[in-house]
């Protein structure tokens, strides 16, 4: 498993860049642009949901080397 300031490392990178889109999406109107950033809008959040995952699993292990 990857070192924990790793994992959050790769959480707040993701969380900006998430941020930096959604700017450009409520900036723009132009539909070919918008598709492209929708698109990678999306690559985006599915990493954010494995990297948070990834997170949850530390702390389950964490947790239960505790205990």
């Amino acid at each position: 498993m990857r070192p924990l300031i790793d994992i959050l490392e790769d959480e707040r990178t993701l969380t900006h860049k998430q941020e930096a889109l959604i700017r450009y999406l409520l900036r723009d109107d132009d539909p070919e642009l918008v598709d492209i950033l929708e698109a990678k809008l999306s690559v985006v959040k599915r990493d954010l949901v494995k990297t948070k995952n990834e997170l949850r699993e530390y702390m389950v292990e964490l947790l239960d080397i505790q205990n």
